[in-house]
C-alpha cells in the first residue's frame, strides 16, 4: 500500500493534505523494477495470490535444501567408498593364519 495523488485538482490530496491508499505490484524484468497498479476491488485477490506466492517460495526454498543435502550425501558417500577401495587390506586377527 503506498499513498498516492489521485489527480483531480479539487481533491484534499491535490494541495497535500490527504493521500489515497493505493496498491502496486512491484517485479523485476530484465534487471529492472516494474510496477503494475492494481484496481481496488482487486486488492483482497491480490492479496490472497501474493500469500500463495510466498507459500510456493518457502516449499520451493525447503526443496532446494533437500536437495543439495542428497547430492551432499551421494558425494560424501562415493568419497567414502572410494576411500575404503583404496586403502591398504589389514588383515583382522581370525584371519591372519588363513590362505
Amino acid at each position: 500500500m503506498v499513498p498516492r495523488k489521485c489527480g483531480s485538482p479539487s481533491c484534499p490530496c491535490a494541495q497535500g493534505v490527504l493521500k489515497h491508499q493505493a496498491m502496486i505490484l512491484c517485479k523485476k524484468v530484465n534487471g529492472r523494477s516494474v510496477a503494475t497498479y492494481v484496481p481496488k476491488d482487486l486488492w483482497s485477490q491480490v492479496r490472497a495470490w501474493n500469500r500463495e506466492h510466498k507459500k510456493i517460495k518457502r516449499v520451493l526454498k525447503d526443496l532446494s535444501q533437500i536437495d543439495e543435502q542428497i547430492i551432499r550425501n551421494y558425494a560424501g558417500d562415493k568419497r567414502r567408498a572410494a576411500a575404503v577401495r583404496t586403502s591398504p587390506k589389514v588383515l583382522r586377527p581370525e584371519t591372519a593364519g588363513r590362505r
